[in-house]
């Protein structure tokens, strides 16, 4: 019944027009559902609503990392950082990002 708790999340964020709410759907499509593409979607429309929202940018990044767009992720990780520098998901992630793209110098910085 997991799997269900992104479409409800999405069906609230939709009557809502949240940041929150849509946040919350993308991260259920992500992390429970492994749509990633989905969870995309979400987070779009949580940053349109709020676009200092860095968990979101973040999130996004993440989302992009596991469908392999490394340097898509690279750019919204770094968006995320520039709002908040002591996010540390979003420089874990975009070390993961860097690491794929064999740029271990820069990813271990």
């Amino acid at each position: 019944r997991s799997h269900e708790l992104a479409a409800l999340w999405e069906e609230k964020a939709a009557a809502s027009n949240s940041a929150v709410d849509w946040f919350n759907a993308g991260y259920y499509f992500s992390e429970i559902n492994k749509d990633f593409d989905a969870s995309i979607t979400c987070y779009d429309k949580a940053i349109e609503i709020n676009p200092r929202n860095a968990f979101a940018w973040s999130n996004k990044g993440h989302s992009l990392n596991n469908l392999g767009r490394y340097d898509e992720a690279i750019n919204h990780l770094d968006k995320a950082v520039e709002i908040d520098p002591q996010l540390a998901d979003a420089w874990n992630n975009k070390g993961i990002s860097l690491d794929n793209l064999g740029r271990y110098g820069e990813a271990i910085n």
